[in-house]
Parts: structure tokens; C-alpha cells; sequence
């Protein structure tokens, strides 16, 4: 078990003296935690719980732990590999978000409406911007948001074209428009 090795790398270690949680509640914790392991393997419904309370509880000790050694490893790789845990990049955008792939439509029964559907695009967490047009080259406006990669759009004149794009919203602000869609509500 990982927790052991950390455990070990921590104990009696020059630069982790007087580490918080106290490595022998950590250490409860994990022999705990490894005690419930066996039992739970019957998929006993007792024992399954008791086999996931341990584990949260060892799983947040661990992640205590793991704030004390970075709090004190002063940046400096050779401290922090000694406490046993491993270096591990910060979480960083993925950049400019690609165009929405693959836009088009399925009719709906409804005068007026019609669902649009493309691709969802990786990274997209501020959902996608849907926007509408009476001409192809615009102008575009505001249709609304979406937290899908689809959208229902409504209130559109019956026999009369639209063009529809949408992009998504990601950690580093908007990304490309997709291609156009030609929308022609019955």
C-alpha cells in the first residue's frame, strides 16, 4: 500500500520532524483501513461500509499529510521525494478551445423549433454560446447557452432560413466558432 511507503519515507526524516497528522494516527489509519480490505471482498453490505469508512478516513489523513509535506518541502524536489509522496503538475487549461465538429439539426415536430446537435468539445466547461442569423455573413446574435452539445431552438418564423454557430466556453475563455448550420423551421 502506498501510504505504508510514505509512512516510512516520513518516519525519522530530518525535514518532516514534528509532521501534522501524527504518523502513528496515520499509520492506525492505514493498518485500519488494510484490516477491512479482505472482509469487504465477500460484498458483504457491513462490511462494505466499514471498508469505505476506513477509507475515507485514511484517504483524508493521507491528504493532510501530503499539505504538511508540500508546506514544507520549500520547493525543493530532493525534500519533497523523501516524504515518499511523488511531484505531480498543478492542473493548467488546456488553451484555446477547438471549433465545435459535426453541427446540424433534427427537426422537431413543432412549428417554430428546431434541436441542434455537434460534437461536444474536451475542456468546454463553461458550457456552449449559440448564436443566430438571418444572412449567412450576419449579423449573429445571442440565442443562448447551452450545457450540452445540443440546444432547442425556438420562436423561429415558419419557412424562412436561419444560420446557426456555436462555440464553447473553456478555463482559457471562448474558443473558435463552428460552421455555419442552415436551419428551415415548418
Amino acid at each position: 500500500m502506498c501510504g505504508r511507503s510514505i509512512v516510512g519515507a516520513l518516519t525519522d526524516n530530518e525535514y518532516y520532524a514534528d509532521i501534522v497528522p501524527d504518523l502513528a494516527v496515520v499509520s492506525d489509519a492505514i493498518e485500519l483501513l488494510a484490516s477491512k480490505v479482505g472482509p469487504a471482498a465477500n460484498r458483504d453490505r457491513l462490511a462494505l461500509v466499514a471498508r469505505d469508512m476506513a477509507w475515507r478516513e485514511a484517504g483524508l489523513l493521507l491528504r493532510q499529510l501530503a499539505g504538511s509535506v508540500q508546506a514544507r518541502c520549500q520547493n525543493n524536489l530532493l525534500i519533497l521525494l523523501s516524504s515518499g509522496f511523488v511531484p505531480t503538475r498543478r492542473r493548467s487549461p488546456i488553451g484555446p478551445l477547438p471549433a465545435p465538429k459535426n453541427l446540424r439539426l433534427r427537426f422537431n415536430q413543432l412549428t417554430g423549433e428546431s434541436k441542434i446537435l455537434f460534437e461536444p468539445v474536451k475542456g468546454a466547461r463553461g458550457g456552449y454560446l449559440v448564436q443566430i442569423a438571418e444572412d449567412m455573413a450576419g449579423p449573429f446574435t445571442d440565442y443562448g447557452t447551452s450545457t450540452s452539445s445540443r440546444a432547442l431552438i425556438k420562436g423561429l418564423a415558419p419557412l424562412k432560413y436561419y444560420f446557426v454557430r456555436v462555440r464553447a466556453h473553456g478555463a482559457a475563455g471562448p474558443g473558435s466558432w463552428s460552421g455555419l448550420c442552415r436551419l428551415l423551421p415548418t
